[in-house]
């Protein structure tokens, strides 16, 4: 397989070489990944005037690359003008406009640890707001504009108490051995000292203490496969608010619970989150609710559940008069289609709006006239943007078919998103609220991939045998000549439910699956190689529930 890949390799350099010499267009190559650029992260100034958004590239460091995030502010009158308003080297990310229009709210890192800035928007340098011990992020301004609401993530250990579920080791409790971690950042003494060759407590203590260390790792939980790395330990995500006049943090949410997804209240007199008491280990159960967190008690509760459905997400409308929600059944939450749903400002009436479209569905927001929900699905092959009226959940695809729409926000009657095609991973467009008249506003990747020729998929769909079709991609070799034969890759994804098709790279992932098809094609330009890909199983959430379910 080594010896397989340096001679792909050295093809793909000689072939490279070969086109660029004779001018011609050549394949993308494996360090045209380094060339790419996204968009996303898009955000409307409340003014409708302004919008901010994140370009996502990487750049060469000594001899190695790095990803970069830089945000940029455009003019809606004029979209063509532009320009970057952070450093690509501070990774900036998470900005929201204040009420007003006039300051950026995003998140940094400072001192190591990630940060909420402000950035006056006529004229001045970004200053730092939180330097919360735990790191700060997701920024939201208050209605007044007068304070911001806040996310931070502590590790268990720093939390006072016991949680409410059994331990899960055998015969062990909370609370049975030091936790030298709470004890080297000061919130917990060392009692008993660590002796290998002690009594139990001793010995416990000595063991900790190793651990403490990662020497070994102690795994007591389900979930403990990261991306990248183990992940033994818990976190939990709690809510603060800080006063931009006086810079006073207050503590919202605290225990053995996570609260994420918040927002404010119109009045700002509360906020709602999505949250769950854990009376199991968090490990065992992905059910949520909306909880509300009155700000003058500064008491959690409840505010909205749905039996056999897990659901958060909460979103005021713009005239406050109703609550976007998102949700799922649980039973098979593999299986089962994400949803959203609206219920009135109280917490009464609920009612799902996309059922009937049978997708996984998400990124909901509303209209500005707070008539309609726009959101984006998986589908059959591409990334689609639609809109489902809030009063009688008719639904309206604006973007369908083999493209993809990312981020997108809107105001009025403009719609702004990031727009993804096979012969471009990464576009912003303009168009109105109903997606027609779009108009191309970035260009950021077309200088590169003038000079390469890309293999363009060709859909196919095949009938299993208790009658569900399944859709495949076939990307045949760039300059293919009648008769001759190539060889041919099957690659099939993961899955089970999970939708990869031509743009799902770039829309729901990321751009080394939109790279790895055009470099499929470039190997198959040299008569190496060509590319199938096909879902798993027999279909994957672009195609409905129904065609979800395993096989008996």
């Amino acid at each position: 397989m080594q010896h397989l890949s340096s001679r792909l390799l050295i093809l793909l350099l000689f072939f490279g070489t070969f086109f660029s010499a004779f001018g011609q267009k050549e394949p993308v190559n494996i360090s045209d990944l380094t060339k790419i650029v996204t968009t996303g992260s898009i955000s409307i100034s409340p003014d409708g005037e302004k919008a901010i958004f994140v370009k996502s590239f990487m750049e060469e460091e000594q001899g190695s690359f790095t990803y970069k995030r830089q945000l940029w502010m455009m003019d809606m009158k004029q979209p063509n003008t532009m320009r970057p308003i952070s450093s690509p080297t501070a990774n900036s990310s998470g900005a929201s406009f204040s009420p007003d229009g006039k300051t950026l709210a995003f998140t940094r890192a400072y001192k190591g640890k990630s940060q909420i800035w402000l950035l006056p928007l006529n004229g001045g340098e970004a200053q730092v707001l939180t330097d919360a011990k735990y790191g700060a992020s997701n920024p939201v301004w208050s209605p007044d504009g007068k304070k911001i609401l806040f996310s931070s993530t502590l590790p268990m250990w720093a939390i006072e108490g016991e949680p409410d579920w059994e331990h899960q080791r055998p015969g062990r409790s909370f609370g049975d051995e030091p936790d030298y971690r709470a004890i080297q950042a000061g919130l917990a003494k060392e009692e008993v000292k660590p002796n290998v060759d002690g009594d139990l407590a001793e010995l416990r203590a000595w063991l900790a203490k190793n651990a403490a260390k990662q020497d070994p790792k102690v795994i007591d939980r389900l979930n403990f496969l990261g991306e990248k790395d183990l992940s033994p330990d818990l976190y939990f995500s709690h809510l603060y608010t800080i006063d931009l006049e006086s810079k006073t943090e207050t503590t919202l949410t605290s225990g053995f619970q996570n609260y994420f997804g918040a927002t404010w209240s119109p009045d700002g007199s509360y906020i709602l989150a999505s949250s769950l008491k854990n009376e199991l280990h968090p490990d065992f159960t992905q059910h949520t609710e909306v909880w509300k967190v009155d700000l003058a008690t500064q008491e959690a509760s409840v505010f909205f559940a749905l039996e056999g459905f897990r659901v958060g997400n909460p979103n005021f409308s713009p005239d406050g008069k109703s609550i976007l929600v998102s949700g799922q059944e649980i039973d098979e939450p593999s299986y089962n289609q994400s949803m959203i749903g609206v219920l009135q400002a109280n917490g009464s009436g609920f009612k799902w709006l996309t059922e009937s479209l049978d997708r996984s569905v998400g990124s909901a927001k509303w209209s500005t006239d707070s008539k309609s929900i726009y959101f984006t699905a998986a589908n059959e092959g591409g990334f689609s943007l639609w809109s489902v009226q809030a009063s009688n959940a008719k639904i309206t695809p604006l973007i369908t078919g083999q493209v993809g729409v990312g981020s997108f926000d809107l105001h009025g009657d403009r719609l702004l998103y990031a727009f993804t095609e096979v012969k471009n991973p990464s576009e912003l467009y303009l168009a109105d609220k109903n997606a027609k008249n779009a108009r191309q506003i970035t260009r950021f990747n077309e200088d590169w991939l003038a000079t390469k020729e890309i293999s363009f998929p060709k859909a196919h769909r095949l009938k299993t045998d208790d009658g569900f079709e399944i859709e495949y991609w076939v990307m045949e070799p760039v300059g293919r000549k009648p008769g001759v034969k190539y060889p041919t890759v099957l690659q099939m994804h993961g899955g089970p439910s999970a939708m990869w098709g031509p743009v799902k790279a770039l829309c729901g992932m990321n751009s080394k699956s939109w790279l790895r098809r055009a470099t499929v094609s470039c190997m198959a330009t040299q008569e190496a190689l060509a590319d199938m890909e096909k879902p798993s199983k027999r279909g994957t959430s672009k195609t409905g529930e129904m065609a979800l379910h395993p096989m008996c």
